[in-house]
């Protein structure tokens, strides 16, 4: 399905006021009434758009490789102590058994979903329905929006009924930072200070967006000290979910925080971070990996994951049984 540029521009496009409205963080000029804890930011990430553009193309567990990572941030659910909760990420998998397997070792906030290219469109609308149902206004975040609303609508999702508005942080980034060129998403978030690793895998490309989103948003405050107790204690929450690093065990290896690392012995030596773990750990995640290394055949894949989804016993969120 071909999407012209025309048809991709209808959802109302917000900008850094928008967000900072939603998040509550706005100045103490604006009106109550028009700050909402209604809204939910979904970001997605898309590797191989191309292919997934082809995705009727491809029968008899004739798969391309693919990659499809969303990050979910549930305004109303902010609050105290929950930064290693407040972002719920996905990664949405296809098909070699290599890329498979590297896009599970390298996706740091949760485990992996396996599926074929043509069901991504249904997992989507499956992972979002709660906020559908309870008539949640809903924003789709990306890094230049255009190539990921017309992959979302080649695999049949319907965008202008399932979003409300979008935020391009690309376009957030040029505005704040006055960029005279256009800035890759890895020179974003070092811009802001966030602790990343793998940008290469959509899961975790997603989870950071939408830390670079709430960044962007405080970023007015950085040197700062607002008067209203209510909002300094709104910014420090959203500093800190936005600077932590919480890294799934069933990833292949477990990052440490950056103020961890081992000074290097000499000038531009290479800090190894597995020097930075515990020989615990590592046992815990190659126990972890052995548990959650699946078989390889595409059609059990697809069908196993599946079945899970829609048994009430299964939590999609998490693919572990309740």
């Amino acid at each position: 399905m071909n999407v012209k540029a025309s048809e991709i521009l209808f959802l109302p496009k917000g900008g850094v006021s928008f967000v900072q409205n939603c998040l509550q963080i706005s100045t103490p000029s604006v009106s109550s009434n028009e700050l909402s804890d209604d809204w939910v930011f979904v970001s997605f990430s898309i590797k191989n758009i191309h292919a997934l553009s082809e995705a009727s193309k491809f029968q008899n567990g004739q798969f391309p490789d693919f990659q499809v990572g969303l990050s979910i941030l549930d305004v109303k659910s902010l609050s105290d102590n929950v930064e290693h909760r407040a972002i719920r990420s996905y990664n949405l998998v296809g098909a070699s058994k290599t890329y498979i397997t590297k896009a599970i070792q390298e996706f740091h906030f949760g485990k992996t979903g396996v599926l074929a290219a043509q069901n991504v469109a249904r997992t989507i609308r499956h992972i979002m329905l709660p906020y559908h149902t309870q008539n949640r206004r809903i924003a789709l975040v990306g890094y230049g929006l255009k190539p990921c609303l017309r992959a979302l609508q080649a695999l049949g999702l319907d965008v202008k009924n399932t979003f409300h508005a979008c935020v391009d942080t690309h376009d957030i980034a040029q505005e704040l930072f006055d960029c005279v060129r256009q800035p890759t998403f890895g020179q974003l978030v070092e811009e802001l200070d966030i602790k990343h690793h793998w940008l290469n895998n959509a899961g975790n490309y997603a989870n950071y967006m939408m830390k670079a989103l709430m960044a962007l948003a405080i970023l007015r405050w950085k040197d700062q000290h607002p008067t209203d107790q209510n909002l300094r204690s709104r910014i420090a929450l959203l500093m800190s979910i936005a600077n932590t690093l919480v890294v799934s065990a069933h990833s292949k290896m477990f990052p440490a925080d950056y103020r961890d690392l081992p000074e290097p012995k000499q000038k531009g030596e290479k800090v190894n971070i597995r020097d930075c773990i515990t020989e615990k750990k590592i046992r815990i995640i190659r126990r972890q990996n052995r548990e959650w290394t699946p078989s390889w055949d595409n059609a059990v894949l697809c069908s196993r994951f599946y079945r899970w989804s829609l048994l009430e016993n299964y939590d999609l969120s998490s693919c572990t049984r309740k």
